[in-house]
């Protein structure tokens, strides 16, 4: 389990903008913890940030994996595909955030 501590330094990291030491800290974790959807978003977001959209959609996808019904995590990897200008597959993972959204929805 991840200590509120290391959730705050990670916190402190990314309000300083030090995003090596966000990313090599958040690495050294989830070889610990290798199903924590956090840190793969953590990191994907960070990725993000830095514009590689190619690591970022990896940690994505692993957040997925791990919680296969995120649909904000759908959009996060919509997102990443139209900044690769890869339109068929933003689409595709746009798509289906739209469709978890519906069927939320008529859940209710």
């Amino acid at each position: 389990m991840l200590t509120k501590e290391f959730i705050n330094k990670l916190k402190y990291y990314h309000t300083k903008k030090e995003y090596k030491s966000l990313i090599k800290d958040s690495k050294e974790m989830l070889k610990k913890h290798p199903n924590s959807f956090f840190l793969c978003d953590i990191l994907a977001s960070t990725y993000g940030i830095l514009e590689n959209f190619y690591v970022a959609i990896e940690y994505y996808k692993k957040a997925l994996n791990i919680e296969p019904d995120s649909y904000e995590i759908c959009c996060s990897i919509g997102i990443s595909y139209l900044k690769l200008n890869n339109l068929d597959e933003a689409k595709k993972y746009f798509l289906k955030q739209l469709k978890w959204i519906h069927l939320s929805q008529k859940a209710i």
